[in-house]
């Protein structure tokens, strides 16, 4: 079956961004272009290796598409050569889903390309628990790679899962208040009941739900849970069943980036999702021509819309990344205070300028505007530093039950931190207990039992008080 110019010149497209992107890595790795991360020796266009992977993973089926068609010499070198730089660059990235996503997309298109006869079919079955036994051997592997991280990533699924059935609905919450969502669910898992030592050590402040099925579900709710897979399920079947393999491959590998990544954080994803899909829209062999084009158009540009607006939002970030210092660092006047105010118009939708600006007013002695901002901060993020913030506005304003709740909820949020607890003991030796309750006593050796990730003069400042609060209430 000849296949329509739409689905060559989507997957020419795939493979071309990739190129672009992983010479861009090389140049990095060879230290000749600086790289989005100082932690990171090469992030792409990115600011992360990991999203890097994941867009390399994609086009790695496409390419040993074009090698296993054979159609002419030149596809089969252009194949080679992608694959080839995708060789050089993927190991260093330490990607873990990204290898995941190309082996599964590689393994799509094998299986459309074969024709195994009876024979070959039966000497498969019997190497089939050699080649189960590797898998699992190699999905080890990759587990003990980097086993902490792993075992974030599936607290970050279940607390995702909690996020979706408590505040998903129909409708959902937003895109940019998904993160407040799952700081809440985390909130209340780890106040239930005593969780076990090892997730309370991967517990963080995650930005994403690291599964963009399950992002999709909180922030649109089940319409948009359904949508985004039905979507994936149409792209991969229809190209399928049109023998575009090599888009079914990629299809199937960006599906599993995005079930352990972010990947539609980033505009390139919405570019190369959308040549994926109008790969496969042109590949459908019950349309016309014409209805293969409108669909293929339709799809394009929907995708480049959508990545266009996420990468506005992440120029706004930057944007105020560079201006934050001109209000975070230095005493505010009332005009500077007025004028950080009526940045909300621009940076209003992010939890960043919300708790920069929060914290400056804070300082300034406006409290009420910073709890406005702050509140609106909380909805957004799940750093429990909002919380802080929001009990020692209130233990300010003498209101000293409030700020118990947010010192409690901050400890519940992230319960490997030392700081709220650090300030709920703070709370009961100035403004509850007085100089014989059991309260102080019991926060402070809490706070003290606890096991410091990371030692720095400020946390060794904070267990020094705390051992003080105790000899006074021993002494006492």
């Amino acid at each position: 079956m000849r296949l329509s110019r739409i689905t060559i010149a989507a997957s020419g497209g795939v493979m071309l961004a990739a190129v672009v992107e992983g010479v861009w890595a090389l140049l990095q790795l060879l230290g000749v272009v600086a790289q989005g991360h100082a932690l990171y020796r090469a992030t792409g266009t990115f600011y992360n290796p990991g999203p890097l992977c994941g867009f390399m993973a994609v086009a790695v089926p496409v390419a040993a598409w074009w090698v296993w068609r054979g159609r002419s010499r030149w596809s089969e070198w252009t194949g080679w050569g992608v694959l080839l730089l995708c060789a050089a660059v993927m190991p260093a990235l330490m990607g873990r889903t990204g290898w995941i996503a190309a082996a599964a997309g590689v393994a799509t298109v094998w299986s459309g390309m074969c024709r195994l006869t009876a024979e070959q079919r039966q000497r498969l079955r019997r190497w089939g628990v050699a080649v189960i036994a590797v898998v699992v051997v190699v999905m080890a592997g990759l587990y003990m790679l980097k086993p902490e991280s792993a075992k974030g990533r599936l607290l970050m699924w279940h607390m995702a899962m909690n996020a979706l059935v408590a505040e998903g609905g129909w409708h959902g919450i937003g895109w940019e208040r998904v993160a407040g969502a799952l700081g809440r669910a985390q909130e209340a898992y780890f106040m239930e009941e005593p969780r076990s030592a090892a997730e309370i050590a991967v517990a963080g402040a995650p930005d994403y739900a690291f599964n963009e099925f399950l992002q999709a579900g909180i922030a649109y709710g089940w319409i948009g849970l359904i949508l985004l897979g039905g979507l994936a399920v149409w792209t991969i079947w229809t190209a399928w069943r049109g023998r575009a393999y090599g888009i079914a491959g990629g299809a199937v590998a960006l599906v599993v980036v995005c079930c352990g990544s972010y990947p539609l954080q980033f505009g390139e994803f919405y570019a190369v999702g959308g040549l994926l899909m109008a790969g496969s829209a042109g590949a459908m062999r019950w349309r016309s021509r014409q209805v293969r084009i409108c669909v293929a158009a339709t799809v394009m540009a929907v995708c480049l819309w959508g990545g266009w607006q996420r990468e506005m939002r992440q120029r706004q970030g930057r944007e105020w990344q560079r201006m934050r210092g001109a209000y975070v660092h230095t005493p505010l006047s009332e005009r500077r205070a007025d004028e950080l105010l009526r940045h909300g118009g621009r940076f209003g939708w992010s939890h960043r300028y919300l708790f920069d600006a929060g914290k400056a007013l804070r300082e300034s002695g406006r409290m009420r505007e910073s709890d406005s901002l702050l509140l609106e901060a909380l909805e957004r993020s799940s750093d429990p530093m909002i919380l802080n913030l929001l009990g020692r506005n209130a233990q300010d304003r003498g209101d000293a039950v409030e700020a118990e709740v947010y010192f409690k909820r901050a400890a519940a949020r992230i319960p490997s931190r030392l700081y709220p607890r650090y300030l709920l003991a703070r709370l009961y030796a100035d403004s509850i207990c007085g100089p014989d309750t059991v309260g102080c006593r019991l926060a402070a050796e809490a706070a003290l039992a606890m096991e410091v990730k990371v030692e720095s003069p400020a946390t060794r400042q904070m267990r020094e008080e705390l051992r003080g609060l105790l000899e006074m209430k021993n002494e006492k």
